[in-house]
């Protein structure tokens, strides 16, 4: 059996799924996250990600911190430190796209039971 190029199994999808995808698509919501990468007391790499960081941080600020909290331990696992050296921090940028589950569907989902 030949494969299927996309553009034929794309059009095999019902009507009611494509116009259903238009409206998830509205609902979609952009997200920055905070990275900062740090090298523990073993040598290895470990991530602090913040999901509510302000989105305007400038370098001196983030290096101040990442150091700060290099310097207080406060998460030391078996005296050593895994957030020991500050390496690098970045924003992660997400569009996060809701399939099911959003807050409506759960009120929908409520309302039938009812």
């Amino acid at each position: 059996m030949a494969r299927q190029s996309a553009l034929t199994r794309n059009q095999q999808w019902p009507q009611a799924f494509i116009e259903a995808t238009a409206t998830h698509a509205e609902r979609s919501f952009y997200m920055k996250q905070l990275d900062m990468e740090f090298k523990s007391e073993a040598g290895k790499t470990k991530h602090m990600r913040l999901n509510y960081a302000a989105q305007d941080l400038d370098e001196t600020t983030v290096k101040t911190a990442m150091q700060t909290i290099a310097d207080l331990k406060m998460f030391e696992i078996d005296a050593v430190n895994p957030y020991a050296l500050p390496i690098k921090a970045q924003y992660i940028e997400r569009n996060v796209t809701p399939i099911f589950g959003s807050e409506e569907d759960k009120q929908l989902a409520k309302a039938a039971q009812e």
